[in-house]
């Protein structure tokens, strides 16, 4: 492996691992605060996907209108 590759590669793997830490602190914030409950924790991570779903599912419409409108498909 040439070393752009290897760099890549090396790259890749600590911005992994950053994500890694990212959830692991985000997991010790949630466990160590008194007020929040393990439904929070879900919740939260599900309502977070579900925010992205939405978003990305606009952006989807948005992107086949013009798609269609471009090809002459759609008024």
């Amino acid at each position: 492996m040439d070393s752009f590759h290897m760099d890549t590669v090396i790259a890749e793997g600590t911005y992994r691992k950053q994500l890694r830490n990212s959830i692991a602190d985000l997991v010790a914030e949630y466990l160590t605060d008194d007020d929040l409950t393990p439904q929070d924790f879900l919740d939260d991570i599900l309502g977070e996907v579900k925010e992205w779903t939405d978003y990305h599912e606009t952006q989807l419409q948005k992107c086949s209108t013009i798609y269609l409108k471009l090809n002459g498909l759609a008024k």
